[in-house]
């Protein structure tokens, strides 16, 4: 097998070095998408973090700061990457909310509750559902 560091530039290495860090640190990796994502995301939100305190609160962040969660979010993208012949693609549990206040809003029963009816602006109880297109009175 071919070294993936032989030819590639110097940052390269850097962002290899930090998979390195981060699968000795934290050895497993999501099968979720979403939350591999997250995990890719909360890195981006640091580099975004350190980029808008460079230029906004100069005292706060440092270019250095920003090159490092660069370094960061790019080691972590490549995670994600690897992984993506290995995510489980299902969608997960969910529960409905928010229906106590308007009893007649609930569940679609046609879908297996994926949707929901809601009652139409004027009042009447009839609608469809936005996952399935079922029409339906909810009591």
């Amino acid at each position: 097998m071919t070294d993936l560091r032989q030819g590639v530039a110097p940052i390269t290495h850097e962002v290899l070095d930090e998979i390195e860090r981060a699968i000795a640190k934290f050895p497993t990796w999501p099968t979720d998408p979403l939350h591999a994502l997250a995990v890719l995301g909360e890195e981006f939100g640091e580099l975004t973090k350190a980029v808008l305190q460079s230029v906004y609160e100069p005292h706060k962040s440092t270019p250095a700061d920003v090159r490092a969660e660069a370094i960061q979010t790019a080691a972590m993208a490549l995670r994600f990457l690897h992984s993506l012949d290995r995510y489980a693609y299902q969608p997960g549990a969910q529960h409905v909310q928010g229906f106590e206040d308007n009893p007649s809003d609930g569940p679609c029963l046609a879908c297996g509750g994926r949707g929901w009816f809601a009652d139409d602006m004027m009042g009447s109880g009839f609608s469809d559902c936005k996952a399935c297109g079922a029409e339906g009175v909810r009591p």
